[in-house]
């Protein structure tokens, strides 16, 4: 693994430009991430018909599907 020098000034706060990077790329990720989940929730129904199973099961599978995407 490569290790970068982060750029810091004496009070210890990260350089400007570093702090936009890192929150850009975490609103990345948010931005990604939460239409996923819609629509495996709006898809909730069609999946219970599909798969032939109680709503109850469905839903474990829909949480299992979001926290990996967390992940």
């Amino acid at each position: 693994m490569i290790a970068y020098p982060v750029a810091v000034n004496e009070e210890g706060i990260a350089d400007l430009r570093q702090r936009h990077w890192a929150i850009t790329s975490v609103l990345a990720g948010m931005v990604l991430v939460v239409p996923h989940a819609s629509i495996a929730n709006i898809a909730l129904p069609t999946i219970a018909t599909s798969l032939k199973v109680n709503p109850a099961s469905v839903v474990q599978v829909i949480t299992a599907y979001q926290l990996g995407l967390v992940m």
